[in-house]
């Protein structure tokens, strides 16, 4: 709302509702104009002093920022050279992962191949396809030198399924077996 140049040209509350004057309505709105002023006052004082703290913080700020800049190429280098470290790191690591795997599916493939149990098959030495057939030929002889067979070894029969690898009976019978041993 404008306010007018000039005192006499301005209107009290009590003027505009036609009022007689009261010196305690004169006096109330006063007061209340003095303490709207000092509000106003603390008001602006506030903000100017929260301005100049946020002045300093920024050149603060801006120093540090110029400083950083300043030693932020070689710092970069720095953390690009460790990223660099890293990924080559990572990706060694993920080849060598890859080739383990590689090498344990060949062992197994091999002793399959081979009729060697899943414990033989794991200890089979070498980098290479050549490498785990020899140390296999080395270790556990090549299919057939034992009695001239040209089939691949078969998995040793277990007591626990008297007597075929296929878990069938043969009949046999613990009690002939004991009767069968000579006695003094």
């Amino acid at each position: 709302m404008p306010t007018p140049q000039k005192v006499e040209d301005w209107q009290a509350p009590w003027e505009k509702k036609g009022e007689d004057v009261d010196a305690d309505k004169v006096k109330a709105f006063t007061h209340s104009l003095l303490i709207r002023e000092e509000k106003a006052i603390a008001e602006a004082t506030s903000a100017k002093s929260a301005l100049e703290a946020s002045e300093t913080e920024k050149q603060t700020l801006q120093g540090k920022l110029d400083q950083a800049t300043a030693a932020g190429g070689e710092q970069a280098q720095q953390l690009q050279a460790r990223v660099t470290e890293l990924e080559s790191q990572i990706a060694e690591g993920t080849t060598k992962a890859k080739t383990d795997a590689e090498l344990r599916d060949l062992r197994f493939e091999i002793g399959l191949a081979r009729g060697l149990t899943a414990k033989q098959a794991r200890k089979l030495e070498g980098a290479t396809r050549e490498e785990l057939e020899a140390d296999a030929d080395e270790t556990f002889g090549k299919p057939g030198d034992d009695d001239g067979d040209e089939q691949p070894r078969v998995r040793p029969r277990s007591l626990h399924n008297h007597g075929d690898p296929d878990g069938t009976s043969t009949g046999w019978d613990q009690q002939k077996a004991l009767d069968s041993i000579p006695r003094q």
